[in-house]
């Protein structure tokens, strides 16, 4: 009868290192009964952040191999504590020991040497299995190894990412999650940080998981993007809208889409053009003018300005494109700023493009601001390389955001700029689907979103 076997437990940074702990103490006669990792708690086990949770070894829980109470067995030489070869290894041996010696005495016919010679094939070829599914096992779990590693390293790198963008907010995992997605998409990382900490969140909004925090995320964002609404229509004469703007942000695109946004829900709406150094912009709106039939009319001077605005007086609508101007360009935008005086708007808007870089806004529209500009217009939002530059841009100006454009098409490539839509860009829970903003439906996990 056996004796029962005793387990003892051996841990090492990689197999390799466990099991030398374990022939060091027992010997090489053990089985391995199981294998797992355990991790010690560090700064990325705190923070969730890594699938390891900390710093990984190796544990092995081995049992010496019972032996007969008699009589045991002459000690098999081995290359390691596998259990499965011990028994076939050791069997191959002996038949390989007797086969040499009954060959060098001639002491075996023919037969029994073939006999003999077959046992002794059918158990190296056992061998040769057992080894065969050793290799893979261990192939297996290099890759597993190298994986978890691969993984590590990148959360790392992440997290290092992070601190060198300003450091983490003091949040928990939760929240440091939705602190890396919005500088991940280029929100400022102090106002990212602002964000995540002043986030007011109850028990139940905790308790709910991902997709309630990216809703609460999206609230609090829709908060700091403020709208000014559509163009107000006067009841008493013409509403005459201007649009300013460097050059190259969409100004004349912008205007012929609200042209024919307006005439065709039956407004009467004329148009003047402003600049006079780009001639297609000139020819880009009379041609308008003729299709949607509309006075179209270019004014060379302050004078010329007054005098079309009051010749236009019986429509609804004028809207005014203006020449785009360097914002270091101070005669231009001393010229501007005289025919703007002789227009005398009820609402000027100044065209940004999405994609300009966040450190040139604040330069922009303190150089514009002598224009008395009272709403903008982001255009190009369908060019924009991260949505998180949006936050970015309305932390910036402050002033209240009128529409977003989205394309070149003059039908459903502008949008009244709502806050809600505009956070759910940045937090992902909205989407922009042939130049219209919807639900995504899922978020960037997988769960359903609402808002």
């Amino acid at each position: 009868m056996a004796k029962k076997s005793k387990t003892h437990i051996f841990t090492g940074r990689t197999v390799t290192e466990a099991v030398n702990m374990a022939k060091a103490k027992l010997g090489s006669n053990f089985t391995i009964v199981d294998r797992r990792r355990v991790t010690h708690k560090n700064l990325l086990s705190l923070l969730s952040m890594n699938k390891l949770g900390g710093d990984s070894e190796v544990e092995l829980e081995v049992a010496i191999n019972p032996l007969p109470d008699k009589e045991a067995p002459a000690k098999v030489k081995t290359d390691g504590p596998i259990h499965p070869l011990l028994k076939t290894y050791a069997k191959a041996e002996s038949l390989a020991e007797q086969s040499r010696k009954m060959v060098a005495s001639q002491r075996l016919a023919p037969a029994e040497l073939g006999e003999t010679s077959h046992g002794l094939a059918g158990h190296l070829q056992d061998i040769k299995h057992v080894m065969t599914e050793v290799t893979r096992d261990n192939r297996e779990f290099r890759d597993e190894i190298n994986r978890d590693y691969r993984e590590m390293r990148n959360e790392m790198h992440r997290l290092f990412s992070l601190q060198g963008r300003g450091g983490l907010p003091k949040v928990g995992p939760e929240l440091l999650k939705l602190y890396q997605i919005l500088v991940d998409d280029d929100v400022d990382s102090e106002v990212a940080r602002e964000l995540v900490e002043n986030l007011d969140l109850d028990e139940k909004v905790l308790s709910e998981g991902t997709i309630a925090l990216h809703n609460a995320l999206t609230r609090e964002i829709a908060k700091r993007i403020p709208v000014a609404g559509p163009i107000l229509l006067r009841e008493d004469g013409p509403t005459v809208v201007a649009f300013i703007g460097p050059t190259g942000v969409g100004k004349s695109t912008t205007v012929a889409k609200l042209a024919v946004d307006f005439s065709l829900r039956g407004r009467q709406v004329g148009l003047i053009n402003e600049d006079r150094s780009r001639p297609a912009a000139d020819y880009q709106l009379k041609n308008l003018g003729q299709i949607m039939t509309m006075p179209a009319e270019t004014a060379s001077s302050p004078e010329d300005m007054r005098h079309l605005i009051e010749s236009m007086s019986d429509l609804d609508l004028i809207l005014i494109d203006t020449g785009g101007r360097s914002p270091r360009d101070k005669s231009g935008l001393d010229e501007l700023a005289d025919m703007l005086e002789a227009a005398k708007p009820d609402e000027t808007h100044l065209v940004l493009a999405s994609v300009t870089a966040s450190r040139n806004i604040a330069d922009i529209t303190e150089r514009f601001r002598p224009l008395n500009f009272n709403r903008l217009i982001l255009s190009k939002l369908d060019e924009i390389p991260s949505y998180g530059t949006l936050l970015t841009l309305a932390a910036a100006l402050g002033d209240g955001i009128s529409y977003v454009t989205t394309g070149q098409k003059y039908k459903d490539s502008f949008l009244t700029a709502e806050s809600a839509p505009l956070a759910g860009l940045v937090t992902g829970t909205y989407i922009l689907v042939n130049g219209r903003l919807q639900v995504a439906g899922r978020d960037r996990n997988g769960g359903d979103l609402s808002c």
